[in-house]
């Protein structure tokens, strides 16, 4: 991670149109406490239910926990009775030390936002009683009349904001749509499939 942080700056900002989610097991596996079991969020018929067996922490005070989430919205089409998924990507940080879970979010805006919100909370303080839980008030993927931007490099974002938050860097300091687009060149460059 640290060369990442290194070296991102000097690749090209060229646009991408996605970052794979198989990238963030090879950036953020350096991580001690990098949990590899995916937190599943499913979202169908306007209802969301949880994956929940992938968080798996050790309350002993001191470590920060971060845990991939995958957001799957299930749409069928009228036309059409294959059903559609699309993935989105998240983040929990679980705070051992201040007894905290927050997520990431990088789109602001995001129809099922709040109610993934409460399911969380509500799951969170049966499974872990003694922790609060909220969302990062830090959405940097652009989000426009109802349109991502971005679309696709939520992926790139996660990523940015785990390393970011682990290296104690400011994780939460505005940054423009090429440092995006370096940082993502980065991963694929030096972590190459």
């Amino acid at each position: 991670m640290e060369y990442l942080i290194r070296n991102y700056e000097s690749h090209s900002s060229i646009k991408l149109c996605f970052l794979l989610s198989k990238y963030i097991d090879p950036v953020l596996s350096d991580y001690k406490y990098y949990i590899h079991n995916v937190f599943e969020i499913h979202i169908a018929n306007d209802s969301i239910n949880l994956n929940s067996n992938a968080i798996n922490i050790k309350s002993d005070k001191g470590h920060v926990y971060i845990v991939r989430v995958t957001i799957k919205i299930y749409a069928a089409d009228i036309n059409n009775p294959v059903i559609k998924t699309m993935k989105h990507a998240n983040l929990l940080i679980i705070d051992t030390e201040n007894k905290t879970i927050m997520r990431f979010e990088p789109l602001g805006l995001i129809e099922f936002n709040k109610d993934i919100n409460d399911k969380l909370r509500d799951h969170f303080a049966q499974t872990l009683p003694s922790y609060s839980y909220g969302e990062y008030d830090f959405h940097p993927q652009k989000y426009e009349n109802g349109i991502c931007i971005n679309m696709g490099l939520c992926v790139a974002y996660v990523i940015r904001f785990a390393v970011f938050y682990v290296m104690k860097l400011d994780y939460d300091k505005p940054y423009d749509d090429d440092d995006i687009y370096r940082f993502s060149n980065a991963i694929i460059h030096l972590y190459k499939y």
